[in-house]
């Protein structure tokens, strides 16, 4: 997102259209979903989102490379500083030897809420 947004109803909306759920699947397979939850707890809270008491969720389509890198395929999200901080945490996560096949697509989801 490059525009910047004044007042907190514009915002509500923009945050709002940002956000889909429709492409991801809601049974994921056993070891989507033990991927997926290593993935999830390697992801902390962003200490800017935390210091304004933002929540916030975010939805990642992802492929595991052969080398082990991680390429985002798609990501939805409700407000964008938690969008770049999943985006540059798994940037620096290799998942090399995983039991999953590389190229196939997996699912995550990171929700941020405030404790």
């Amino acid at each position: 997102m490059k525009a910047i947004v004044k007042g907190s109803i514009i915002l509500i909306i923009l945050a709002s259209s940002m956000f889909s759920v429709s492409a991801f699947p809601t049974n994921p397979s056993k070891g989507e979903n033990k991927l997926s939850t290593k993935l999830i707890s390697a992801i902390d809270y962003p200490k800017i989102a935390e210091a304004n008491n933002l929540e916030g969720v975010v939805y990642l389509k992802y492929s595991i490379q052969t080398d082990g890198s991680i390429e985002i395929i798609e990501m939805n999200y409700s407000n964008i500083i938690f969008a770049q901080h999943v985006r540059n945490k798994i940037n620096k996560i290799f998942l090399p030897n995983t039991s999953l096949e590389p190229n196939e697509i997996y699912y995550a989801k990171f929700d941020f809420k405030l404790k």
